[in-house]
């Protein structure tokens, strides 16, 4: 029996390629990634560095460098303003990726446990942590046609709404009633 894949079959170890720099490719937290997107094709890596924290990492495949250069951009100001309202108590070093395609966007939300449908722009995603921990796999994934339906700016607001969903993890349950956990990451995305 073999399981169903949506690429090509992909063995233990193949990672995906990166493309333009060599810089921070022993990061723990890029190997699921790269493992995961392999399928998919070569991928860009930037590291944003976020005051004291560990760098952040946001993904892309190259036909999508512009809206990995505006998630680059606005990283360090998202997490800065969630920070603000939330405190600095959270993982303010996510891993935020950028799906090449709607096919791509679903197998990696899907991977996680998450259906979640192409008329999602954005999902947090949180591996699997014992109860009363800070999550440490968290990603953020981006629907391919992100940018192109809310612009740049929306982009942005959409990444601070994410980045409270992160944040916010440790102390929320499943379950929780969807208006207060949607309602208070709108706020603090919307808050500026």
């Amino acid at each position: 029996m073999v399981p169903r894949h949506v690429g090509p079959l992909q063995l233990a170890g193949d990672e995906a390629e990166v493309l333009d720099t060599t810089e921070g490719l022993d990061d723990p937290r890029l190997t699921p990634v790269r493992r995961d997107l392999q399928p998919y094709g070569p991928i860009l890596v930037r590291r944003v560095a976020v005051g004291d924290s560990p760098d952040a990492l946001v993904v892309a495949h190259p036909d999508h460098r512009a809206d990995l250069e505006v998630l680059e951009h606005e990283l360090a100001p998202a997490i800065e303003a969630v920070s603000t309202v939330w405190g600095t108590g959270w993982n303010r070093a996510p891993v935020v990726v950028v799906a090449g395609t709607p096919t791509e966007f679903t197998a990696l939300t899907r991977s996680a446990g998450l259906a979640a449908g192409t008329d999602v722009a954005a999902v947090s995603l949180t591996g699997s942590y014992p109860p009363g921990t800070e999550p440490t796999d968290q990603r953020i994934v981006f629907n391919p046609d992100a940018r192109r339906r809310v612009g740049s700016e929306g982009l942005a607001t959409l990444l601070r709404h994410e980045l409270t969903h992160v944040a916010t993890r440790a102390v929320t349950t499943d379950g929780a009633p969807l208006w207060m956990l949607e309602g208070y990451a709108e706020y603090v995305a919307q808050r500026a």
